[in-house]
């Protein structure tokens, strides 16, 4: 089972259908399964008011049937920090807080990991760092989920729509497939279950 929430129309809603297109064609049956072997559920423009960042662009939340796996398109590590390489990684749950921009190439730079991005908007250009921004919506979804009871790990990646390709740890550009997927959010965390 796998569904979107909010308003649909918005660049946020259409990034949470690709991330589902892309998870459905990775594992087939994903979106045919009972909710009580898998539920996934992708929140497009969610608000968590009270926090230190209230908007997230898009929250994916996922319990997956046992044996669900990708390998990943690149090296990764894991818990112990070694390399994981051409193995299967095992996905059982996720939360994944992400950043959703529409900036073309012109108006995004890198440096190193991360990834800064531009707007013209009432004078003069500024520059805003989209990764200290996904990082910041992590530790608000975290602290949110802890007030309601809930330790748990929260991921991050960021979506950049408007760039055909990325080369960033934690980023993916249009066009991307679950396992490009999965590895950018396994590339700043670490995997903890893989053969």
């Amino acid at each position: 089972m796998i569904e979107i929430i909010g308003d649909t129309g918005t660049s946020e809603y259409s990034a949470a259908e690709e991330i589902k297109d892309a998870l459905c064609e990775l594992w087939p049956g994903l979106a045919s399964s009972p909710r009580s072997e898998e539920d996934v559920k992708i929140r497009a423009s969610a608000k968590i008011s009270g926090y230190g960042v209230s908007d997230i662009d898009v929250v994916l939340c996922a319990k997956f049937q046992s044996g669900r796996k990708f390998v990943p398109v690149g090296v990764i590590n894991d818990s112990k920090g070694n390399r994981v390489l051409r193995k299967p990684v095992v996905v059982k749950n996720l939360l994944v807080a992400i950043e959703v921009k529409d900036h073309t190439e012109d108006g995004v730079r890198i440096s190193g990991d991360s990834v800064s991005v531009q707007y013209t908007r009432g004078g003069a250009p500024k520059w805003k760092n989209a990764t200290d921004q996904n990082v910041d919506q992590v530790h608000s979804l975290k602290n949110y989920c802890a007030d309601l009871g809930y330790e748990i790990y929260v991921h991050r990646c960021l979506f950049m729509r408007g760039l055909a390709k990325i080369r960033v740890a934690g980023a993916v550009g249009s066009g991307f497939d679950g396992k490009q997927f999965l590895t950018q959010i396994a590339k700043v965390s670490r995997v903890r279950s893989y053969s």
